[in-house]
């Protein structure tokens, strides 16, 4: 009885709360390459991996307690046993004083920032202003955007970030032109732009004459290590006459990407049909209808359906601005200035009187949906996502909430009505860098009510679940991805695990992505 209880069992996070006896373990493993009904996606470690352990004296696996001398097994880049005792014959390597906890989920990012040494404008200017300064940067011809972009991915893996979701806003980021997802190294082209374009409005596309050859990684001579990325293609399409031009360029980079052989990303938090393989997909897509100051709502509402259709996921800045909501309501403001000076304006395109409600609504209908920022949600929005956290989610980011000035933000509102609340970095264009461990020490001070283990869930399994990908990351649990940090310890009596991570300023000393060793 004690056997078809274990195999059957469907969640393998909640029996390893238990103990098993050493043979549990290979049972487990034949029973997950040989079936298909539950499993884990992908879940399926080689027998012809040997199989290592990893001991610290505390292990975080974020969905049960800390593991006072934990120890992690993997093979085959999952994760097997989490523990006190390896089974039998696994060499296990003792990384010493330090926690071992997930790796990083960083929900919300612009890498093609990442080459500025510090933040454009000042802290507390004006949104649409701040716009400017971004529209300047992006036609910058002497820009080199993959060095841009490799340098955000190296920040991230070397601060313990193993997942990210990227807003992908130019075609030269895309796999056809620059090879940085899949295949081959690509030569870049012109910047080709749809819609209304990414420079809000310019007829053509700054030629980046300068442009190098992207790497797919930061790593040439070892491609595997960055961290997986879930990009969001970015759509611009505001005055209806440009919506159809827009709309059709986005089917054109979603029929490319998928070409070029990367994943969806998956709908569910734990559905078990988003991959097939052996392995878990590295580069997974999702559609990024901007804002409401940039995408109007007829398109937003071809854009949903669009992503029930090929069944994608959907990310968009919304609430973010105390400007944003005045140009909702009365349809003027610095936005429409904006919008004016990039001869985009059309009166048509966005509801009068309308509010953040209006756009949760239809993107509710999405098969996933997070929203960017949502600074100024209300009570009642609030209430629509928490009615709605198995497929919407929230991402906050703390260090650009606060560079912008804005109120503080309702973190404590939303968790206590069940809202699903992940961080991510923004860019740095508003920040400093992109450690998400930063992003959460941040949270921590700006929410002291906040438990410790609440915020660092934030940094971990909710931004997996946001993404779709709970069931494969965020925590470390039999039958997930092998992604793992380590903190060491700098006090030799830390206490409490939790507040020492988030309230000490150590750094990750190890990574281990996929069950290999980055750093």
């Amino acid at each position: 009885m004690t056997i078809q209880f274990i195999l059957f069992e469907p969640n393998l996070a909640e029996i390893s709360c238990v103990r098993a006896p050493s043979w549990y373990h290979w049972i487990m493993i034949f029973f997950h390459s040989s079936s298909s009904s539950c499993h884990r996606d992908g879940f399926n470690p080689s027998s012809k991996e040997p199989a290592f352990a990893l001991k610290a004296r505390v292990v975080l696996p974020i969905e049960r307690a800390p593991v006072d001398s934990g120890i992690v097994t993997i093979q085959g880049g999952w994760i097997i046993d989490v523990g006190n005792h390896p089974p039998p014959g696994i060499p296990v390597r003792d990384v010493g004083d330090a926690i071992l906890l997930p790796g990083f989920i960083n929900a919300h990012t612009h890498l093609e920032f990442s080459d500025l040494d510090c933040p454009l404008g000042h802290q507390g200017m004006e949104l649409a202003a701040w716009i400017r300064l971004v529209l300047d940067k992006r036609t910058c011809a002497s820009r080199r955007l993959s060095t841009a972009i490799s340098s955000g991915l190296d920040e991230s893996i070397r601060s313990g970030v193993t997942t990210l979701a990227e807003i992908a806003t130019r075609e030269c980021m895309d796999p056809c032109h620059s090879g940085m997802a899949n295949g081959p190294h690509g030569t870049s082209t012109p910047v080709a732009l749809s819609g209304e374009s990414w420079n809000f409005g310019c007829d053509q596309a700054p030629e980046i004459a300068s442009e190098a050859p992207m790497r797919s990684h930061p790593y040439p001579d070892r491609p595997e290590h960055h961290p997986a990325i879930h990009r969001f293609l970015e759509i611009i399409g505001f005055s209806r006459a440009r919506a159809e031009s827009a709309y059709g360029a986005l089917r054109s980079r979603i029929a490319r990407w998928e070409k070029s052989g990367s994943e969806r990303s998956g709908p569910g938090i734990s559905d078990s049909e988003g991959s097939s393989s052996f392995h878990a997909p590295r580069n997974r897509i999702g559609i990024s209808p901007h804002a409401p100051y940039t995408v109007s709502v007829h398109l937003l509402e071809q854009i949903v359906d669009l992503a029930r259709r090929e069944n994608l996921p959907i990310a968009m800045h919304l609430a973010e601005s105390f400007e944003e909501l005045q140009f909702l309501d009365s349809v003027d403001g610095p936005f429409r200035d904006l919008l004016l000076e990039r001869s985009m304006w059309d009166p048509g395109s966005v509801l009068p009187r309308s509010r953040p409600l209006d756009y949760l609504i239809r993107l509710a209908k999405a098969p996933r949906a997070i929203i960017i920022h949502g600074n100024y949600l209300s009570d009642d929005e609030l209430e629509f996502l928490a009615a709605r956290r198995d497929h919407m989610a929230i991402i906050y980011c703390p260090r650009t909430h606060a560079y912008f000035a804005h109120p503080p933000y309702p973190l404590a509102r939303s968790l206590e009505r069940g809202v699903r609340v992940a961080l991510g970095t923004d860019s740095r264009a508003s920040n400093p860098d992109l450690s998400l461990l930063s992003e959460m020490r941040a949270a921590y001070q700006n929410h002291p009510k906040i438990a410790p283990e609440s915020i660092l869930r934030m940094g971990t399994l909710s931004g997996a679940e946001a993404l779709g990908i709970g069931n494969l990351s965020g925590s470390i649990a039999p039958g997930k991805l092998a992604n793992i940090v380590a903190v060491p310890f700098t006090d030799a009596t830390p206490g409490d695990p939790f507040l020492f991570l988030i309230g000490s300023d150590a750094t990750v000393s190890h990574l281990w992505l996929e069950g290999k060793e980055v750093f």
